[in-house]
């Protein structure tokens, strides 16, 4: 959002009230989602896990990054035995 192209208080002004409907705009989407903050009903022990998905995220770059150099498994158990090992 460009706010203002001079430098006179009328232009700030403008500015201001553009970014000021925009937000207004956000907050009124914000309050329609009323499952946005379910996870804050958790306790502090589990919310941590719950918007913490690094682990998880690491677990999957391991096993894309370790079966993409075997690119093809004769069965199913082969695949289960080579991503338990």
């Amino acid at each position: 959002i460009i706010l203002s192209s001079g430098n006179t208080e009328d232009s700030a002004h403008l500015g201001y009230l553009v970014v000021m409907a925009f937000l207004v705009n956000v907050i009124k989407d914000l309050l329609k989602m009323l499952n946005l903050l379910t996870f804050m009903d958790f306790p502090p022990a589990i919310r941590q896990s719950l918007y913490s998905t690094n682990l998880i995220e690491n677990f999957n770059k391991h096993l894309k990054r370790t079966t993409h150099h075997k690119e093809q498994f004769p069965t199913e158990d082969s695949l289960d035995r080579f991503l338990v090992s």
